[in-house]
């Protein structure tokens, strides 16, 4: 026998009970959990880039090699992309710098 009104149950409109509550905070804390674990990652992986940019200096002669590979891939070596690999090579031999129709300009490239 009671003596007041029935105890009543809270439901969410997704039918779940009020105990759904701490199942969303779980899910709310694993989400930051994996938020910060692909922030670490992702400035590792950074730092790791630029550590090995720092470490492996590019020269003009490497970034010829490239550019014969772009002609040989895109171009079945056509003279005239090779020739264009050239007249890059000995800019980049008296300026420092590489640029090109399909790279962004990059200085502080060892003369080689």
């Amino acid at each position: 026998m009671h003596d007041g009104p029935a105890p009543r149950t809270l439901f969410c409109p997704l039918g779940f009970r009020a105990g759904a509550y701490a199942a969303s905070s779980i899910f709310r804390s694993s989400a930051r959990r994996a938020g910060s674990i692909a922030a670490v990652l992702l400035a590792a992986t950074i730092l790791s880039t630029f550590t090995a940019t720092q470490s492996h200096a590019i020269t003009c002669s490497d970034r010829q090699q490239v550019c014969f590979r772009y002609c040989e891939k895109n171009y079945a070596n056509a003279p005239r992309c090779r020739a264009v690999c050239g007249q890059l090579l000995s800019t980049c031999m008296s300026t420092g710098c590489w640029e090109s129709k399909v790279t962004a300009r990059q200085c502080g490239i060892t003369k080689q």
